[in-house]
């Protein structure tokens, strides 16, 4: 019995956390239709998101602003990627926030369905498939626990 609400709840929560993966990947990749727009970078420096007596190390964000227009609206967005993320490594985030000194004319790229929804880069960051494979192993870990023959009884004393 056990082992069948085990494999249950593994398989259940292994679909809803490949679902949710396989949604984010299909995002990301319709994310690349998107049309694009001129805009003015307005800020770019390195948030600390983790301060070292939080954290063992510190973590570090890349912060870019950005404003652009879509016909007679004014927008702003802080985005660079899909699947924007921190960071241990500081130089790592200096590189990124460099492609992006203030001033600077950037291309951006917008949901016309929500024009609100822009970003930089059109690249769907290997971090965007991370969370599949958990959800698959869920799924099978799960259909192994109901599934998967058992261990047969033995008899007392043999």
């Amino acid at each position: 019995m056990r082992r069948r609400v085990t494999g249950g709840t593994l398989l259940l929560l292994g679909i809803g956390f490949t679902t949710w993966s396989v949604q984010l990947v299909t995002e990301a990749h319709g994310v690349k239709a998107w049309p694009t727009t001129l805009g003015v970078v307005t800020r770019s420096d390195i948030d600390v998101v983790a301060e070292p007596t939080d954290v063992a190390t510190p973590a570090y964000s890349a912060r870019v602003e950005y404003s652009y227009a879509i016909g007679s609206r004014s927008f702003s967005g802080q985005r660079i990627t899909f699947a924007d993320h921190s960071s241990s490594s500081r130089t790592e985030m200096t590189k990124r926030v460099q492609r992006y000194p203030v001033g600077s004319a950037v291309t951006v790229y917008y949901d016309p369905v929500n024009p609100a929804r822009a970003m930089l880069e059109m690249r769907v960051a290997a971090a965007t498939y991370g969370p599949l494979l958990p959800g698959l192993v869920a799924v099978a870990a799960g259909v192994v626990a109901l599934f998967a023959p058992g261990r047969p009884d033995r008899a007392v004393g043999v």
